[in-house]
């Protein structure tokens, strides 16, 4: 009895320290998943390699989106098997997985910076190239390959093509958005709060600032290596776009709107009053990112 017990203590306090993971496997399909598939689970994460772009890459996917994918939209048979090991092993294995993820993912983005880099450069010393649009608006030389490899971020929901095309070269994209009058009246209220705390004229000024910080924008950074030409340039340039949105009070873009009707359309007090909350926090980031 007392060795039963013992044995019993055992057990137990092995299974306390315990811990499962899954390995996946998905049945082959037609075409490219002829071959099947199988990966890992470590709680809500799922490691899984796959062919991309001509490379083999480690992927990570929460276990919902993973499944959904393979059961659902693919129509393919799961099988799931769960190894019981140590807490200390599953630690390990897990850490193991997303280092590797993570290092990857740097190694990735440390590739799509340089290529980004190189294409700027190569742009740079493209004759008549027109730097201030991802266009060529000469329409006597063809685009240069890769455009569109370096976005300004949120800069579509105030501009669009037109706005750097020749007249009649393109029009204006369809929508129902209509914010003209919300946005004159809240851009020039921050407007007036940016000339009140730096004086006036400080737009102008700051315009200058940044268009002298582009022509004389160095290859070899002074700061992190981690940011990287292009990433200075296309953050210089969403500045300067933010700056002339302010100073022409830009509504957003006709396509940039969602109209909610109904029920989901319905503010009450307590979602206002959340909303008004929410652009007060708005207009200080933006004072405070104009000056960044």
């Amino acid at each position: 009895m007392k060795r039963f017990l013992a044995l019993l203590a055992v057990l137990l306090g092995n299974t306390a320290n315990a811990d499962t993971f899954q390995y996946l496997y998905i049945e082959a399909n037609e075409g490219s998943s002829s071959g099947g598939h199988v990966a890992v689970q470590f709680g809500d994460d799922v490691f899984h390699y796959q062919f991309k772009n001509g490379l083999i890459r480690l992927f990570k996917q929460d276990a919902e989106g993973f499944r959904f994918d393979y059961r659902v939209l693919q129509n393919r048979t799961l099988h799931v098997a769960d190894v019981d090991v140590s807490a200390a092993t599953f630690n390990l294995l897990q850490d193991h997985f997303k280092l590797l993820f993570w290092q990857q993912d740097r190694q990735f983005k440390q590739l799509q910076a340089a290529e980004k880099d190189a294409y700027l450069l190569e742009w740079w010393l493209r004759p008549h190239t027109a730097l201030h649009s991802s266009r060529q608006i000469s329409g006597s030389s063809p685009l240069p390959e890769g455009e569109g490899i370096l976005k300004l971020p949120g800069a579509g929901l105030f501009f669009n093509d037109s706005d750097f095309a020749p007249v009649g070269r393109l029009t204006e994209p369809h929508g129902d958005c209509q914010t003209k009058a919300s946005a004159k009246s809240i851009l020039t209220s921050l407007h007036a709060q940016l000339e009140l705390q730096h004086g006036s004229g400080f737009l102008q000024r700051r315009k200058i600032e940044l268009t002298t910080a582009i022509q004389h924008l160095s290859i070899v950074t002074n700061g992190t290596k981690d940011y990287r030409l292009s990433e200075r340039y296309t953050d210089l340039l969403t500045g300067l776009l933010a700056l002339r949105v302010i100073e022409e009070m830009r509504p957003l873009t006709n396509d940039a709107c969602q109209t909610l009707t109904g029920p989901a359309g319905h503010l009450d007090p307590q979602k206002t009053e959340r909303l008004n909350k929410l652009q007060q926090q708005l207009m200080q980031s933006a004072q405070n990112l104009v000056v960044s």
